[in-house]
């Protein structure tokens, strides 16, 4: 551009010159000195415009890339909020199938226990004839006058056999029930388990083994120390382990041994049977898994022992596992921690390593009389280990060794455990409530006993030496079933006592009964049409001549179904006051857990 303005103003100059004719000094080379004045002024003046243009030209290439550049990251933004909304889309809609899968699975549940329950309800009428009978003719046919023939009497003890199983596999499927929704408590206490558990058990299973040609031997190292069980429930275990070794053994026969490992005690229970083949080592404690003993044979059993075993001691914090080869026999293991000792984690089950966990549960001790009462209670407290106790001089030294997080008792129990706990230099929360089985409690708390059907004849014996009198005791049988009345009977005649035994057949035609015949102990059944068992007791209580008789409830229902209730008030004590915020909490609890009722309760007839 400098360069064409000099240039121009060089032909102007020169053709100026041309013109006017050589007037002037002017020369050629004034025009081309001023040709380069003019070239370099216009090139100076050229050079911010120049700049400008390039700033300009380049402001506008980055503004053109920058704008591609936000539309690239518009387009993925969209994208990546379409992707978003998408995904939570799918979030809500797997969050309300999981909600709805949850309320299936959870009405799953309560159907299959509210199953298991009414199954077993239903069974366990004709299981208590079919089972009550054929065992007094096999065991006691001389009460029936005349002698079966002995064809008949193999099959009858067929029928006592299955019967029996039956029972088993009824009682085995509630358990697994129970354990399964996790309303399977344990009432713990101080266990011996040489004495509490091994002995008894041994006592129970030694007429079975001797019988099939059998020995079962002990060999308990040193003196173990008592540890915080079950016993109930490890002589389930127990009594589990040695059916399934005398199943599988014909010759030899069975050892318990039991000593100290570590920090726990270590049982086992070794056969001389046919050994476990390896392809059933893997589904050993599987639910309905049976054994093989021979190809295409499989054992007799439920297949639910072993499983419930296993779910058993998990709940007290130990393992159990298996150790065979096919031929060479079975021994099973489990161990038990020593107070004191962290539990292992009721999810692991002993492969080839032991690895123990501790246990996150912490202790509420429960000090009540009646341990099957604390056993229905603790199905409803979650997240806590349940330990009963029946007195407060057996409650002193679990609080010292398990410290529990409160203990739970009567109002009457909880006066003396308070003066026990004056002296103690710890702080230990008492809850106080009415539980079921004290004073004031509804007609079935008040019975002697609650017998569920079938119902063992050894049972019945212990049971009735309790109430027996002097000379003749007059027995009222109360049944809607005349056939279940009737066996009743028939066991009660087989005892070697004198008894004068009176029936009815619903709860009108008992009270009318005992009207005439006070009896010194009432048999009675809870499920009958018009007045049934409930209402059968009140009246009798609320009459003289009868509030003082002693009964009895048979009945195939559980004891849980009845359902009990907890009397107000329910209060805390502590000898150090509750800051606010607990307080708060507790309140909260409270406020949430008891609403109010506002309508009249519907009148009873």
């Amino acid at each position: 551009d400098a360069f064409l303005a000099a240039a121009v103003t060089w032909c102007a100059v020169a053709a100026t010159q041309r013109f006017v004719g050589g007037q002037g000094d002017a020369t050629p080379v004034d025009a081309l000195v001023l040709y380069f004045i003019a070239w370099g002024v216009s090139w100076a003046a050229s050079r911010p415009l120049v700049r400008s243009v390039q700033s300009a030209l380049s402001g506008w290439a980055h503004a053109r890339e920058a704008l591609l550049e936000v539309r690239q990251r518009r387009g993925e933004i969209y994208q990546a909020l379409r992707a978003l909304e998408e995904a939570t889309s799918r979030i809500e809609r797997m969050n309300q199938e999981l909600i709805a899968a949850r309320r299936e699975a959870e009405a799953a549940s309560a159907l299959k226990a509210r199953f298991a329950a009414t199954v077993s309800h239903e069974l366990r009428g004709p299981l208590n004839l079919i089972l009550g009978f054929s065992r007094l003719m096999a065991l006691a046919p001389e009460k029936y006058g005349q002698p079966l023939p002995a064809a008949y009497r193999a099959d009858v003890d067929a029928i006592y056999r299955s019967s029996q199983h039956l029972a088993a596999l009824v009682d085995d499927i509630l358990d697994l029930s129970q354990i399964e929704a996790e309303r399977l408590p344990l009432v713990k206490d101080r266990v011996d388990l040489e004495e509490d558990v091994i002995r008894k058990t041994v006592d129970i299973m030694q007429p079975l083994v001797k019988r099939k040609g059998l020995y079962l031997r002990q060999a308990v190292e040193g003196n173990l120390p008592w540890i915080v069980a079950d016993a109930v429930r490890l002589r389930q275990v127990l009594v589990n382990l040695l059916s399934n070794a005398l199943r599988f053994t014909e010759q030899g026969g069975i050892t318990i041994r039991a000593g100290i490992e570590g920090q726990y005690l270590l049982v086992s229970v070794q056969d001389t049977g046919c050994g476990i083949a390896e392809a059933d080592m893997l589904r050993l404690f599987e639910e309905f898994h049976h054994r093989r003993r021979d190809v295409g044979q499989e054992s007799p059993g439920s297949g639910l022992g072993l499983s419930i075993s296993k779910q058993l001691i998990a709940l007290h914090g130990g393992e159990i596992w298996a150790e065979s080869q096919a031929g060479t026999g079975t021994t099973f293991c489990f161990t038990l921690p020593l107070p004191g000792t962290k539990a292992a984690s009721a999810e692991l089950v002993k492969g080839e390593a032991v690895r123990h966990r501790e246990s996150k549960q912490e202790v509420c001790l429960f000090v009540h009389s009646r341990t099957d009462l604390v056993r229905l209670l603790a199905r409803y407290i979650e997240g806590y280990r349940i330990v009963g106790v029946p007195d407060e001089q057996s409650a002193q030294p679990l609080i010292e060794r398990l410290h529990p997080r409160a203990i739970v008792t009567t109002p009457k129990l909880a006066e003396r455990l308070q003066g026990l706990l004056s002296s103690a230099p710890f702080d230990l929360p008492l809850i106080t409530c009415g539980l079921p089985g004290a004073s004031g409690q509804s007609s079935v708390e008040m019975s002697l006993s609650y017998l569920i059907k079938p119902i063992a004849p050894e049972t019945l014996t212990v049971l009735m030496g309790q109430v027996e009198r002097t000379g003749e005791t007059t027995v009222l049988v109360v049944d809607d079933d005349p056939d279940a009345a009737q066996l009743i009977e028939r066991m009660l005649t087989a005892l070697p006592r004198p008894y004068r035994i009176l029936k009815a057949y619903d709860g009108r035609e008992a009270l009318e009964v005992m009207q005439e015949v006070i009896p010194d102990v009432v048999l009675l059944d809870l499920i009958m049409p018009g007045l049934d068992g409930k209402q059968t007791i009140a009246r009798m209580r609320a009459d003289p001549r009868t509030q003082d008789v002693p009964v009895v409830i048979i009945s195939a229902q559980d004891r849980d179904e009845d359902g009990l209730t907890l009397t107000t008030p329910i209060s805390m004590r502590r000898r150090r006051p509750v800051d606010i915020a607990s307080g708060a909490r507790c309140l909260q609890a409270l406020l949430d857990t008891l609403p109010p009722t506002y309508l009249p309760e519907p009148a009873t007839s």
